[in-house]
């Protein structure tokens, strides 16, 4: 959660700046976002590490569920990603369409 915590603490410096939007403000929230995702895929697997006496099966069900995951996750960008940007395109939040955007 620390991860996450520092996200959410180096947003609001960006913001204090007013460097969300600049080149380097973008690249330090893109790299802390990837970070944020790893910590989830790392936690997923963590019960696969622990246990090493079925190992090939747990992995087996985790590759599926992530599989299974993207999946959806993808169809419903595709699908859902317009209407939300033109939404986003619409407000005068400068703040809420950074947000969106990087996660």
């Amino acid at each position: 959660y620390l991860c996450m915590a520092s996200t959410a603490v180096v947003l609001r410096c960006l913001q204090e700046r007013h460097a969300v939007e600049s080149q380097l403000g973008v690249l330090l929230l893109a790299v802390l976002l990837v970070q944020d995702v790893s910590l989830g895929v790392f936690l997923g697997l963590l019960p696969v590490l622990r246990s090493a006496d079925q190992l090939s099966h747990a992995l087996l069900h985790t590759t599926v569920a992530l599989t299974v995951f993207g999946a959806v996750a993808y169809l419903a960008a595709r699908h859902l990603l317009a209407p939300l940007l033109r939404l986003l395109d619409s407000t005068a939040s400068a703040e809420l369409r950074a947000l969106c955007l990087f996660s």
